[in-house]
């Protein structure tokens, strides 16, 4: 009789210890997702600020070239704020990696047409000043994307690591994207050659 008595005691107490172990396994790894997508988030929050800061600077130098009279495509400036505004609205993290490459193609044209211009720099000082706001906004927006990247590599990396992959399994979790490594040009500000 006592021997059932502990065996059932056991079974009651081993029952309720792996239930106990399950949950808070469960706890610890929902909130351990939670906490890098949260992570992911303000990353992207980031990458997206400082890419907008670099289109930012691409109105002002349109506002600059027409207050100045300087020839100019104007239709490259209206394509990419266009690309912006897509960009922002993107449903996606994939579709917002992708636009990021557009952007970052298009701000390399912006610097295709204004580094070899030193005509403009040495016409006035607000072009220098452009060029090196610029250049700080762009190391910015680099320095953004790379701590991005390392968010979601550490993401990606335990959604397939046992036993993360259990709960993100449970949770369907998916793999985020992984924006390319910035390929914008550095900015020139000297005003000769």
């Amino acid at each position: 009789m006592v021997r059932i008595k502990l065996f059932l005691l056991f079974i009651i107490g081993a029952t309720l210890g792996l239930v106990l172990a399950l949950w808070t396994y469960n706890t610890i790894f929902v909130k351990t997702f939670e906490i890098l997508r949260y992570n992911i988030n303000t990353e992207w929050s980031g990458v997206e600020l400082s890419m907008n800061r670099i289109v930012d600077q691409a109105i002002n130098m349109e506002k600059m070239l027409i207050a100045d009279k300087v020839k100019h495509d104007s239709a490259y400036f209206s394509t990419f704020i266009e690309i912006r505004g897509k960009f922002l609205g993107a449903d996606t993290y994939d579709q917002r990696v992708e636009l990021l490459d557009e952007l970052e193609i298009k701000t390399n044209e912006m610097l295709a047409f204004y580094n070899p211009r030193y005509d403009l720099r040495a016409k006035k000082f607000s072009y220098i000043e452009w060029g090196m706001t610029t250049q700080q906004r762009i190391l910015k927006y680099k320095d953004e994307v790379k701590k991005y990247n390392e968010t979601v590599i550490d993401y990606n990396r335990k959604l397939k690591a046992f036993p993360f992959s259990l709960v993100a399994d449970n949770m369907k979790l998916t793999a985020m994207p992984v924006a390319k490594e910035s390929v914008i040009d550095a900015v020139q500000v000297a005003a000769e050659d």
